[in-house]
């Protein structure tokens, strides 16, 4: 079975939403109070006392709601009860900011027609957002897009299964049961197969005790699966219950690199700027395709398969810098003085123009403008026999550029200590990801990506 193309997990999809009602909440008690002076004075020309006490009030609720933890999944899928928390909720914020006014001494400047007004409309604002908020919820829970796909491996992965399927929400669902038939991991490269070809949101290791050997050698394998790794203690008889695994202790191990809202701001990114450079190179990319092809025989754009996000293939593109009657099936790296190369591929290379084709990956989804280098298929198979991590770098979309090419790890990786050196920065990325330190890359990339040396 083949990949889905979105990047998004249930449990993305679960975060966005909650990010989105607590966003809404916060604009619907804005509104409600301008909404509800214009409808007492007659005016938009809200006073700044009255603003002040909007935006405090907002600050207060959207604290309260927090507290409250109205904004769970969990809380979400028990519709009565979480409407009546947030109405409880928004009437003890409401007696609060009246309080404030009190000791404030102000009460006496706002108008009490105005606060009821805005108590009431703020109100049926946060159940009109629940209300439309459930209808959603049924329309993507029924086409299967909420339901978190759990795997369970370990010696005790059935019964941790069975207590997932007994007491465990409608919204989960265990994919596999891979217990252990011998030390050499196989059942771990298995699901790590599973996870790469169907939605893995949460991997639980399932042990009956402290087996510091088996969780490092499970961490080792399932650490480069982009799905968030869980440690489960069973406990038996001695834990208390407490909810679908009910004598057991969870901890979180490894969690996903770039979720929730962090992958759609880092796509949003890559659409606008992509669709920029796109407008801005359109005009050179032209002329080197018409110089490709008048510099030596063969296609203009060179095309080859390479792993992307989760190890799924994918064909990256690239102005031809290479003779056509020098492909070899080992995919040798270029080197310094490469005669494969041709003479417009050295100034191509060097400048690293080349890569230019490749915005269409990134506008297409298999690519982003920062991440880790994807490697040619045969590289990747070898250097992941060699380096321990190296699939890690799989757990986000592969970039045009990274934090390793802006460090000078750059041109031939001719020792596995070249190779284990740019996955460290790769992997340090991953871990350290921010629209901040992308842009810092990116504007490195612009100051030292024309002319760089070790590029040939």
């Amino acid at each position: 079975m083949r990949q889905p193309a979105s990047l998004l997990f249930a449990g993305d999809r679960r975060a966005i939403i909650l990010g989105a009602i607590r966003a809404a909440d916060v604009a619907a008690i804005v509104l409600a109070g301008v909404a509800s002076y214009a409808a007492r004075h007659g005016s938009l020309a809200v006073p700044a006392l009255y603003w002040w006490q909007i935006l405090t009030g907002s600050l207060i609720a959207a604290a309260a709601l927090h507290g409250a933890r109205v904004y769970t999944f969990h809380s979400l899928r028990q519709p009565t009860r979480h409407l009546a928390r947030v109405a409880l909720t928004w009437i003890a914020s409401a007696l609060i900011m009246i309080a404030m006014l009190f000791f404030a001494r102000v009460s006496d400047e706002i108008s009490r027609v105005w606060l009821l007004l805005w108590a009431l409309a703020a109100l049926a604002g946060l159940a009109s957002i629940r209300l439309a908020c459930q209808f959603w919820l049924a329309h993507w829970s029924k086409s299967g897009k909420l339901i978190l796909h759990v795997a369970v491996v370990g010696p005790a992965a059935a019964a941790a299964a069975r207590r997932i399927e007994q007491h465990g929400a409608d919204d989960t669902r265990v994919l596999g049961v891979f217990c252990p038939r011998s030390r050499d991991g196989d059942e771990l490269e298995e699901l790590a197969k599973l996870a790469r070809s169907v939605r893995v949101d949460e991997v639980l290791i399932a042990l009956p005790c402290v087996a510091g050997e088996e969780v490092h050698r499970a961490l080792r394998t399932l650490g480069a699966l982009p799905a968030d790794v869980k440690l489960c203690f069973d406990l038996g008889s001695a834990a208390p219950a407490a909810g679908g695994l009910s004598s057991t202790h969870t901890l979180l191990i490894s969690r996903r690199p770039l979720a929730g809202w962090r992958i759609v701001v880092k796509r949003a990114m890559d659409v606008a700027l992509g669709a920029a450079l796109l407008l801005l190179f359109a005009p050179l990319m032209a002329v080197l395709a018409v110089l490709v092809k008048l510099d030596s025989k063969g296609p203009a754009i060179f095309r080859q398969r390479r792993f992307g996000f989760n190890k799924q293939p994918f064909t990256v593109y690239k102005f031809r810098t290479m003779f056509c009657d020098a492909d070899d099936p080992a995919v040798p790296q270029a080197r310094r003085g490469d005669p494969r190369v041709t003479r417009l591929g050295r100034f191509l290379r060097r400048t690293s123009l080349d890569e230019l084709p490749q915005i269409f990956n990134v506008l297409a989804g298999s690519m982003s403008l920062v991440g880790p280098r994807p490697h040619a298929i045969i590289h990747d198979e070898k250097y992941a026999a060699l380096i321990d991590g190296y699939l890690a770098r799989h757990r986000v979309l592969p970039g045009i550029t990274g934090w390793a090419q802006v460090n000078g790890l750059r041109g031939e990786t001719d020792t596995t200590e070249k190779m284990a050196r740019r996955i460290e920065h790769d992997i340090f990325y991953i871990d350290h990801w921010s629209p901040l330190l992308d842009m810092r890359i990116l504007l490195r990339t612009l100051r030292i990506g024309f002319g760089d040396r070790r590029a040939y």
